[in-house]
């Protein structure tokens, strides 16, 4: 049966752009294997490379072949491969990997969905580069290798925006339950906001985020205080900032004036505005306050 091999490069937009949903999901996109290649170095005057490793690297390649093709095509099927007992138990442990589902969505699991032959078949050639008819440890071991950088090309070129709707959507409710926490509250430590607020699932590195994009949305506020009268010696406070707080409850009362009835001796919303004037006044004098103490 005469086989086809295609080799190709392009850059990850034009991947993208030009392979549709359904060459996606109808099994030719998976029947490639994908490999994310980047420039190691920049060589203004590259070298012809010598003519006799052109001549080795051929005679080498036209070795293999020959050995591969056996007597074909006078006669079928001459060249089986099989696995040695090592390299059996080898792709026995790792076949369940190779086809479990992507966390990265059905675009990236449709595109790796025959990762598993695919990583075989590299297997047996390089065997075949070795001119042997048994698939050793060592050659899987490579096709393995191969195949992880080939799921992981897949999930960088096609699972980015997934990945990163992911950690949005996350950190989104994350910056939610600090504020549900922090309303009320005086300030809090760092460990109180991750145990508490967070129930301790998250990262140093994601609260890093959390915490430093609240800051700068002007949501909560943070103080530093000396330990033990060592002024490098400091521990960090955060609390919802007072300004925010204090629009949030006025925004209430003012909707609320704008509602009331004026016989019923409830607050209108003329109230409602000059309350807020004064309540946003005493508290740019609080915020002042601690900056200049």
């Amino acid at each position: 049966m005469p086989h086809i091999a295609l080799h190709g490069c392009m850059t990850p937009f034009e991947l993208r752009a030009g392979l549709e949903q359904k060459d996606i999901t109808n099994g030719f996109g998976n029947r490639f294997l994908m490999v994310w290649a980047e420039r190691t170095c920049l060589v203004p005057l590259p070298r012809a490379t010598a003519p006799e490793a052109i001549a080795r690297l051929a005679r080498r390649a036209e070795r293999v072949i020959r050995f591969a093709l056996g007597t074909y095509p006078m006669t079928k099927y001459t060249r089986e491969l099989r696995l040695t007992p090592d390299a059996e138990t080898m792709w026995c442990s790792a076949y369940r990997s190779l086809k479990r589902r992507e966390p990265l969505g059905e675009t990236v699991t449709a595109l790796l969905e025959r990762r598993a032959p695919i990583t075989l078949r590299l297997a047996g050639l390089f065997a075949l580069t070795d001119e042997s008819l048994m698939i050793e440890a060592r050659h899987l071991a490579a096709a393995l290798a191969w195949s992880r950088y080939h799921r992981d090309s897949v999930a960088f070129v096609f699972g980015a925006e997934v990945e990163q709707t992911r950690q949005a959507i996350e950190q989104s409710d994350r910056r939610q339950k600090l504020r549900d926490y922090l309303a009320g509250r005086d300030w809090v430590i760092r460990s109180e906001i991750l145990s508490r607020a967070l129930g301790g699932k998250v990262t140093a590195s994601d609260l890093n985020g959390v915490l430093q994009a609240m800051l700068a949305d002007g949501e909560i506020e943070q103080k530093q205080e000396a330990r033990g009268g060592a002024a490098t010696n400091t521990k960090t406070f955060y609390r919802a900032s007072v300004a925010r707080e204090i629009d949030a409850k006025d925004a209430k009362h003012a909707q609320d004036g704008v509602n009331a009835d004026p016989e019923s001796g409830r607050t209108t919303a003329k109230d409602a505005e000059r309350r807020t004037s004064a309540k946003a006044k005493d508290a740019a004098g609080v915020v002042c306050r601690e900056v200049i103490g």
